[in-house]
C-alpha cells in the first residue's frame, strides 16, 4: 500500500506490503521517487492499511518529541552493501549523530566510504533507518534526501544540534 503522510518536514510517502516497511521517503527528495516506488513493490492491496495507519502514528510521535524509537517491521531493500549500511545506520541512537567513516567501518567497508556514502544516500527509509544523523568527519551537515535544511530539523528536534 502506498500513502502520504504530511510531516513538519514535508511530505513523506510510507510504502508497504505484507505488515512490513518498504519505503518511507520524502517526496521532495532529489532523484526520482517512481524508482523507488518500483523497487520497493508495495503492496496495492487494502490489506496494510491498519500498519499505515501505525507507521504515521509512530511518526507523529517522533515529530512531537514523544518516540526516541521506531517499533516497525521493515524490509531492507537493496545489494548487500545498502543492506549493511542500513543496519549500521539503525545503530546510531537518537540525539546522536556518527560519520560517514564510522558507518564505513559498521557496514565491514572501512575504505569505502564513497560507496557507504552513496548507498546512505538511497536509503528509502528515512528518518526510520537515520541517515540525518550522519555527518561528516569535519562536523558539518552534508546532504540529505530531504536537504540540509530539514537534516538540521531532525538533529534539533533530537537534541543532537543546538543550531
Amino acid at each position: 500500500m502506498i500513502a502520504e503522510y504530511r510531516s513538519p518536514s514535508g511530505d513523506i510517502l510510507i510504502g508497504t506490503r505484507g505488515g512490513s516497511l518498504v519505503l518511507c521517503d520524502f517526496v521532495n527528495r532529489k532523484g526520482d521517487i517512481q524508482k523507488s516506488i518500483e523497487k520497493t513493490r508495495p503492496d496495492t492491496s487494502r490489506a496494510d492499511e491498519n500498519y499505515v495507519e501505525e507507521v504515521k502514528r509512530q511518526l507523529s510521535e517522533y515529530f512531537e518529541g514523544r518516540r526516541r524509537e521506531f517499533d516497525l517491521s521493515l524490509t531492507l531493500s537493496g545489494n548487500q552493501l545498502e543492506k549493511n549500511v542500513y543496519k549500521a545506520l539503525l545503530t546510531v541512537g537518537y540525539g546522536c549523530t556518527a560519520t560517514y567513516s564510522d558507518i564505513a567501518a559498521l557496514a565491514g567497508r572501512p575504505r569505502a566510504v564513497r560507496a557507504v556514502a552513496s548507498c546512505i544516500g538511497r536509503n528509502p527509509m528515512a528518518i526510520i533507518v537515520p541517515c540525518h544523523r550522519i555527518i561528516g568527519s569535519d562536523g558539518k551537515l552534508h546532504g540529505y534526501a530531504g536537504g540540509v535544511d530539514v537534516k538540521r530539523e531532525l538533529l534539533t528536534l533530537e537534541g543532537s544540534l543546538s543550531c
